[in-house]
């Protein structure tokens, strides 16, 4: 019913069947053919054709307010989607453990925003089984976790690697196994 509704604000602004096809780079039968099947898919004229220039039955005024709801919404949504494809607007759900959350992703949070102003955050603090099990679900966005996924449905990206030292006694027996590969005070 509102497909062609462009043809209908065209011949009300217009005035006129023949300057709304200019208007429109269509042929006037055209126009006037596509106008004719949404009145009869109303049941009603939209126009009253006894008048120069034509004009709007009631019925018409009715149609053009609901055509002009519908291409609000429909900018309204193309905006959104504009702000979130773009990050101008919208929210990013991140899952973590309480490392993550609490160390690494306040200062990650912030740069971000001082980019992307309009962009909100929600951080959700869980172990790491429930976290993938929300990021495959959609219920967050982005895991941060230190955990190696290898699940075939989630993308993984290094963010850092660390190298962790483990420190014992000389007398401890690890240095009798390991021995080998220890590093000395100076090395370290």
């Amino acid at each position: 019913m509102f497909k062609n509704k462009e043809y209908v604000q065209a011949v009300c602004r217009t005035g006129s069947f023949t300057k709304a096809s200019e208007k429109l780079f269509v042929s006037q039968p055209s126009l006037s053919a596509t106008i004719k099947r949404i009145e009869e898919k109303i049941g009603s004229p939209l126009f009253d054709r006894t008048k120069t220039p034509i004009t709007l039955t009631e019925t018409g005024r009715e149609y053009l307010k609901v055509a002009e709801q519908i291409e609000n919404l429909e900018k309204g949504y193309e905006q959104y989607l504009s702000d979130r494809v773009n990050l101008v607007k919208g929210k990013i759900t991140i899952g973590g453990s309480s490392f993550f959350s609490s160390f690494i992703l306040p200062e990650l949070v912030s740069k971000f925003n001082e980019r992307y102003p309009l962009v909100e955050f929600e951080i959700i603090e869980d172990s790491t089984k429930n976290l993938i099990n929300s990021v495959l679900n959609g219920g967050i966005d982005i895991l941060m976790d230190n955990a190696i996924l290898e699940d075939e449905n989630i993308i993984s990206i290094p963010y850092k690697s660390e190298r962790i030292i483990l420190a014992v006694p000389k007398k401890c027996a690890t240095n009798e196994k390991y021995g080998s590969i220890s590093l000395s005070k100076e090395d370290i």
